[in-house]
């Protein structure tokens, strides 16, 4: 375990992959950072998705199936796939803010240490859900960040709304 996260067994990817390739599927597989090569292979190929526990590729507009929600029995496969479409509507937001989204609540660019002062001042976030609580904030701040543009020329006054709902 790392920091609270599983980690899956040695060997279980290679076989996962195997499997995958003795059904047709095809599979890459990268040692190093390689986000934006499999968003465009995605875009190219038509692909449904990706595999992956980095939900950065929303942000790329490639859905994604995350590894750690995947259910496995000796019956059954079950996972979730999470579009951008359907993520920026569930949280309210421009699917063009998932970006922003992204590194306002830590990704592979921003990490989330350096968030923690501003995740902080968000609100009073117990543990149990606070991965999710900052999200909503951040969606909340986002959705005030595009009311205001859409205003056009603000007053001294919205800045200062804006300053202090941001920080």
């Amino acid at each position: 375990r790392e920091r609270g996260k599983f980690v899956l067994p040695f060997g279980v990817i290679d076989c996962l992959i195997d499997s995958l390739k003795s059904c047709g599927v095809s599979c890459r597989r990268s040692l190093y950072e390689a986000d934006g090569e499999l968003a465009q292979e995605c875009v190219r190929t038509n692909a449904f998705g990706v595999l992956s526990n980095d939900s950065d590729f929303l942000c790329m507009g490639i859905p994604f199936v995350p590894l750690n929600e995947m259910m496995l029995d000796e019956n059954t496969f079950q996972c979730v796939v999470y579009s951008p479409d359907q993520v920026s509507e569930c949280i309210g937001i421009e699917r063009t803010c998932l970006p922003m989204l992204a590194c306002m609540c830590g990704n592979d660019f921003i990490k989330r240490e350096d968030l923690c002062s501003f995740h902080e001042s968000l609100a009073t976030i117990s543990r149990s859900n606070r991965n999710w609580m900052i999200i909503k904030e951040v969606a909340n701040i986002l959705r005030f960040v595009n009311t205001w543009n859409e205003m056009g020329d603000p007053s001294l006054e919205d800045d200062k709304r804006l300053v202090r709902r941001m920080f």
